[in-house]
């Protein structure tokens, strides 16, 4: 986008604010999370500011041309890393179909994806050489890229930008263990849609009432991130309790993410949300 417009990246956050086409850009997607082949996104970290935060530039024509899905490419992959970016791409179905943004198109991308992820990730991480295993998880982290450039995201984003730029710690990692913690704030505000998360994920909720199934989808997706070794806490990243306030603020201002969350959340929503992920 500098290439064909000038200037400075800082002049161009914010949505269509550039007037060039940038050049073409082709992906080819070597981890099985993020989704960023299907999006139309730059996110970077400002540094030029204290504290350094995560900014974004949209634009229409970011989309990336051409995405090469080839799961030849992710062999070898540290289970660490199918985890983290697995359960990135997870965040983005559940968050995505959770969205106030979401339409009848998202929802169904992004239930499917849930689905897919719940009954692979546990296998790729076994085998990263199961290509069938691995090419259904790259294939679903673009669905869920697909997703969220048309539906939204929502407060695990919001916080976890904060936290990612302010620790300088993988997005993945983060999202992963912040998830079940907003899903715990979150499930009011649409149990219906929460049953159904439950259902995707293989747990048994027959005669159960859709509060009680909703429930089961927090209770699920925490296990899934202690099943494929997933820290519980931020602390594993080096956040503080000192610093929850800052970050708190952070979170609370970033309205592209707080305004698509089902829930509306509160300064002091996110600061209890923060609260109980740092010892």
């Amino acid at each position: 986008m500098l290439l064909t417009n000038g200037g400075t990246i800082s002049d161009y956050f914010g949505y269509n604010v550039y007037e060039n086409d940038p050049i073409p850009v082709y992906t080819i997607p070597t981890t099985v999370g993020t989704g960023s082949e299907a999006g139309h996104a730059a996110v970077l970290t400002e540094d030029t500011v204290e504290p350094q935060t995560k900014r974004l530039i949209f634009g229409e024509t970011l989309f990336p041309k051409e995405a090469f899905l080839d799961a030849e490419l992710l062999k070898g992959m540290p289970e660490s890393l199918v985890a983290s970016t697995g359960m990135d791409a997870l965040t983005h179905a559940i968050e995505g179909y959770l969205s106030r943004n979401g339409s009848l198109v998202t929802d169904a991308l992004n239930l499917h994806a849930v689905r897919v992820i719940g009954e692979s990730i546990l296998p790729a991480i076994a085998n990263t050489e199961n290509e069938q295993i691995m090419n259904k998880m790259i294939q679903v982290s673009t669905t869920t890229g697909i997703g969220m450039s048309n539906g939204g995201l929502g407060l695990v984003h919001g916080i976890s930008h904060a936290v990612g730029a302010y620790y300088n710690a993988p997005h993945g990692l983060i999202n992963a263990i912040l998830l079940p913690y907003v899903l715990e704030f979150n499930w009011k505000a649409n149990p219906y849609k929460f049953s159904m998360i439950s259902e995707a994920l293989r747990v048994n909720v027959w005669g159960m009432s859709v509060e009680n199934a909703a429930k089961e989808a927090v209770k699920r997706v925490k296990e899934l991130t202690i099943e494929v070794g997933i820290p519980q806490k931020l602390n594993s990243i080096g956040a503080k309790k000192d610093d929850i306030h800052l970050l708190t603020d952070i979170a609370f201002n970033d309205e592209f993410y707080t305004s698509s969350n089902p829930r509306r959340a509160t300064r002091n929503d996110i600061y209890n949300i923060l609260n109980k992920a740092i010892d």
